[in-house]
């Protein structure tokens, strides 16, 4: 069985504390949540994902903080309670007028990956006996 290592698991990270460290070595200046460094993924995140879908990738990022110890998961729960906070671009009310799409309805290459598993999986079957 082939096991797969995650190499950053290993690493003790501290996010307050290696922006600590990145205010002081270089004067660096936090740009406020994970993915609000520029106003595209700002916005796509806070606003399009979030208003459009019901997606909330801050859940996510959340998460992996109370799991390292980082944030406890009342504080989440609380912050989750907000909404999320955007830049305005001026497109928001025409983006919700669009209809909401599935990427079902696109072209995809999803029956040849699934053909090709299914073999694999196949083959891999036949050769471990």
């Amino acid at each position: 069985m082939v096991k797969t290592l995650y190499l950053l698991d290993f690493l003790d990270y501290n996010r307050v504390e290696a922006e600590k460290m990145l205010i002081k070595e270089y004067g660096f200046v936090s740009t406020g949540e994970k993915h609000e460094e520029n106003f595209y993924t700002w916005w796509f995140q806070n606003f399009y994902l979030y208003e459009k879908f019901g997606i909330d990738k801050r859940k996510a990022h959340f998460s992996s903080l109370i799991n390292s110890g980082q944030m406890t998961h009342q504080s989440a729960m609380d912050l989750l309670m907000e909404n999320p906070v955007y830049p305005k671009l001026g497109l928001e009310e025409k983006i919700m007028k669009y209809p909401k799409r599935s990427h079902k309805e696109f072209k995809t290459d999803e029956k040849l990956w699934r053909f090709l598993a299914t073999s694999t999986r196949a083959f891999q079957k036949l050769f471990r006996k």
